[in-house]
């Protein structure tokens, strides 16, 4: 399923891409972020899901995607300078 399956996070969102299409989600518009054990999922605001699998990563990689995600969401939140 690795073959199959991408998961982005750049300076515009998170974005998955897999056998059955393309999903994004500004970072402005994440509603939430949910964890769980095996998967991170990041909701916007119209209620796309992105579920990250977490299942395989290693503890640090987890903890360096939930960093990437939280900091994202902090700076698209942060007034223009």
């Amino acid at each position: 399923h690795l073959l199959a399956y991408r998961v982005e996070a750049d300076a515009e969102g998170l974005t998955s891409r897999g056998l059955s299409g393309r999903r994004a989600v500004t970072w402005p518009a994440v509603s939430r972020v949910e964890g769980g054990p095996g998967a991170i999922v990041v909701v916007g605001a119209d209620e796309t899901r992105i579920e990250v699998d977490t299942t395989d990563f290693r503890p640090e990689q987890r903890a360096s995607l939930e960093r990437t995600i939280a900091r994202r969401i902090h700076d698209a939140a942060a007034p223009a300078r």
